[in-house]
């Protein structure tokens, strides 16, 4: 890994590349903050899975995209590959009372960039 996760309002329970986000609107959705300064990595991608009211505690389901040409579900990713700040929004039902949200460096080995993140739910 290498870069430094912030979470600047502690919004985000931090945890090695991994933040997540206890859902207390359920249902609502919100906007996921990033203040992301490139160090000597490519880049940095970010994917995201959902904890489920009612299913074992410690599964995580990952959002999905159809890729419309192949026809193709993968997981869903997003990439940076330059610094900025970044606002991504996020939906999710009652039923789902937890979303994570994980960070990779791609391009080196130990990266050495910086990203700040913090969540706020919709009103």
């Amino acid at each position: 890994m290498g870069f430094t996760i912030t979470s600047t309002y502690n919004t985000l329970d931090l945890s090695g590349s991994d933040a997540t986000y206890d859902a207390t609107a359920h249902g609502v959705g919100g906007l996921l903050y990033i203040k992301y300064t490139k160090g000597n990595e490519t880049g940095v991608t970010i994917s995201f899975s959902y904890k489920a009211r009612g299913l074992a505690a410690s599964d995580r389901y990952s959002h999905m995209s159809l890729n419309a040409s192949t026809r193709i579900m993968t997981p869903t990713t997003y990439i940076l590959n330059a610094s900025g700040s970044y606002r991504i929004p996020f939906t999710w039902t009652a039923e789902e009372t937890a979303v994570k949200f994980t960070f990779t460096q791609y391009g080196v080995t130990t990266a050495t960039g910086t990203i700040d993140v913090d969540f706020r739910e919709a009103e």
